[in-house]
């Protein structure tokens, strides 16, 4: 689905909970906005509304599975391999899911950020 923003108040709608989960392309068509601007904040526009937090999931459970094998090369006691395994499962679970989590979040904060722009300028 095509966004048209044409003013500010259309931007805003992009903050809407529903509409931006939806919005799968957003275009930015305000007069008195340079193309360069416009151009630019239609790429960050996009690339928030499609943002799916995959990367920053991806390296947060990179960082557990780090941690895991730092812990357990560091742990000087007996070595229970189940144990371990399941730990270090957990330990990636939650990696990823706060990973996925904030890379969610900073989009939002983007999209957030670049409609505040538009209706700084297009006033």
């Amino acid at each position: 689905m095509l966004v048209l923003i044409q003013s500010a108040a259309d931007a805003e709608q992009l903050l809407h909970p529903r509409l931006s989960r939806f919005a799968l392309r957003a275009a930015i068509r305000v007069p008195g906005i340079a193309s360069e601007r416009a151009a630019r904040w239609e790429r960050g526009l996009n690339a928030s509304l499609q943002a799916c937090g995959c990367v920053a999931g991806a390296v947060g459970m990179l960082i557990a599975l780090v941690a895991a094998i730092v812990w357990r090369v560091g742990y000087a006691g007996p070595v229970d391999w189940r144990a371990f395994g399941w730990r270090a499962f957990v330990a990636l679970l939650i990696g990823t899911a706060v990973g996925k989590a904030v890379g969610l979040l900073w989009a939002r904060v983007r999209l957030v950020r670049i409609v505040a722009a538009i209706r700084r300028d297009a006033a």
